[in-house]
């Protein structure tokens, strides 16, 4: 199943979004048999980009060096998911749903734990550019500028309108000078949303950070677009 098919009525239905929040994404990968699934089709690695928590499961069948390398090849193919394995002996690692059950407020910007984000934050660098199996690939792109968020919400929109088969998913984070809260910027379902978070620490520097995930990334002058949604170039 196509994932933005399944999330998108607990993103856009008010009645959904009220009574079954979305909290994580979980996909749970056969370890015997993923690796030819996504050769065949191109929804198994939709699936896997848009989770926030993948599961390998039947662990035992492969050898742990496959199984190592299944693991960072997943962490690769997507860095803002957490990676667990479990076995039919140990069973599905069911602390994923305790947390979700009784963690009254998730911590929305803890993916970038899992980025590798470079020591010196450049404007406008991509600071990862990792090329995977089934060329996907991984860009980061960092700003010490504010953006003017309602072009930014327009130009992300338009981009990931034209380029649905190239963008499989888009998460940041975004901030406001006069604005303690953090913005969570991403791609839900088809469509770019925009909304507050957890607020700054005291100890934590503002920058804007977007994660993009998908095909010939580099070929969509995503960081050209970020450039021009920045306020700096309004003074100018």
């Amino acid at each position: 199943a196509i994932p933005d098919a399944i999330t998108e009525p607990f993103t856009r239905h008010p009645v959904f979004k009220s009574y079954f929040p979305l909290k994580k994404i979980i996909c749970l990968v056969d370890a015997a048999l993923i690796e030819d699934q996504i050769k065949e089709r191109d929804e198994v690695l939709r699936q896997i980009t848009a989770a926030d928590v993948i599961v390998i499961n039947k662990t035992e069948a492969v050898h742990s060096a496959y199984l190592s390398y299944l693991s960072n090849y997943l962490a690769h193919v997507n860095p803002l998911a957490k990676t667990l394995q479990s076995t039919v002996t140990e069973g599905f690692p069911f602390e994923i749903i305790e947390e979700i059950k009784y963690t009254k407020k998730i911590e929305a910007f803890s993916f970038l734990k899992n980025v590798n984000l470079s020591g010196s934050l450049i404007l406008g660098k991509s600071s990862l550019a990792k090329q995977h199996l089934s060329d996907i690939a991984t860009r980061v792109y960092t700003f010490a500028e504010e953006f003017n968020f309602v072009n930014l919400f327009l130009g992300l929109s338009k981009l990931v309108g034209k380029y649905p088969n190239k963008i499989y998913r888009m998460k940041g984070i975004g901030y406001k000078k006069d604005e303690n809260k953090k913005i969570i910027i991403q791609t839900v379902g088809s469509r770019v949303d925009m909304d507050y978070g957890n607020h700054w620490k005291k100890d934590e520097r503002k920058m804007n950070t977007l994660v993009f995930i998908g095909k010939e990334l580099d070929s969509l002058s995503i960081q050209d677009l970020l450039i021009r949604m920045l306020t700096i170039k309004e003074k100018q």
